[in-house]
């Protein structure tokens, strides 16, 4: 099974993963610099500037919806326009962020309402991970590739200041504390790096001064994206309900071994010896899910490997042959199985 792993940095120069929206120097539209919108301030209610329709913003957010569609593999070899690298962290791990939210904020007060994205998690969180404005009526992302990715690392992330200047910060497995301030240059609309804290420079109390003034991004009105998901076997896994992997199983082998019972907790086999199984978190996610098998002692060593159907079965570099149309699972210490090994249900529990 393939396994992802990001391991904090503080440098952001990753590769891009899509295609990015441009991002050159362009001056924003408010109502004093596009005569097309130009409006008498004192016809104007409160002096305020008229508001951008923020519907242009629609295809970006269609996008995105589209994204959460999608299986790892076939977003990895999608093109989709303006999505950033941080939205796979929703599909990298599913048992963190459960959607894609958006919300609309005005980052300078000018009348322009930008477009917050950002990763929810099921406690109410949010991670945000691209920010869109709209300049001479086109939609301007002031995110890079390499900023949003940023995102993506554990305890990593952006916080937004209350000028509309981003903080991001992260933090090493050691405890050291990383940030960069990104000031948001306003007649360009763009963001620019102008402090950065290291491991060899840099003052990490200018970083906190800053993050004093930010806003709490959890108190705007966001709005979920994606479509609900159907319920997998690996969501009933994650919350204790493992009557998928209970009922009677069987390999391709004639042996005592070929055929086995799971039921609760308990996995025996023909003659009568019996194992305890205990689910891993950890280390499963949507392509397969590993129990440990144990003697009542809590000796063992081997792992049952659980993959639901419709998927493939990959060991480590090889290729497994099985029934995909069907729920399988082998069990191995180390070595990949051979396609006799693999079992599957012959029939549920009687009651």
């Amino acid at each position: 099974m393939k396994k992802i792993i990001i391991i904090p940095l503080l440098a952001l120069g990753l590769i891009a993963c899509q295609a990015n929206t441009a991002e050159i120097p362009v001056k924003k539209e408010t109502n004093e610099t596009n005569e097309n919108q130009e409006v008498n301030e004192s016809n104007s209610p409160n002096n305020e500037f008229e508001k951008v329709d923020v519907a242009l913003y629609d295809k970006v957010i269609d996008n995105y919806a589209t994204f959460t569609e999608m299986s790892l593999e076939e977003a990895e070899n999608a093109s989709l326009e303006g999505v950033k690298s941080g939205a796979y962290d929703y599909l990298y791990t599913g048992n963190i962020f459960e959607g894609i939210s958006v919300t609309y904020y005005d980052l300078n007060d000018d009348g322009v309402e930008e477009l917050l994205i950002a990763l929810r998690t099921d406690s109410g969180g949010y991670a945000l991970i691209d920010l869109f404005t709209i300049v001479d009526g086109e939609v301007i992302s002031l995110f890079t590739d390499e900023m949003s990715a940023s995102a993506m690392y554990k305890r990593s992330g952006f916080s937004l200041s209350e000028n509309g200047n981003l903080i991001y910060t992260t933090a090493s497995g050691k405890g050291e504390r990383y940030g960069v301030i990104y000031e948001l240059k306003e007649e360009e609309m763009e963001y620019v790096e102008t402090y950065e804290v290291s491991l060899t420079e840099g003052d990490f109390e200018i970083i906190e001064k800053e993050l004093e003034n930010t806003l709490d991004i959890k108190t705007l009105d966001w709005n979920a994206i994606e479509k609900e998901k159907e319920r997998t076997v690996y969501d009933d896994f994650m919350d204790g309900d493992f009557s998928a992997i209970e009922g009677i199983w069987k390999n391709g082998y004639d042996n005592e071994g070929s055929l086995v019972r799971i039921e609760g907790n308990e996995f025996s086999y023909k003659d009568g010896s019996r194992l305890i199984i205990d689910f891993t978190k950890e280390d499963s996610d949507e392509e397969s899910s590993i129990f440990n098998l144990m003697e009542e002692d809590g000796i063992g060593g081997a792992r049952l490997f659980f993959y639901p159907e419709n998927s493939e079965i990959e060991f480590g570099d090889e290729f497994i042959p099985s029934d995909a149309k069907k729920n399988r699972f082998f069990i191995t210490q180390t070595d990949a199985p051979e396609e006799k090994a693999i079992y599957y249900k012959v029939s549920e529990l009687k009651d």
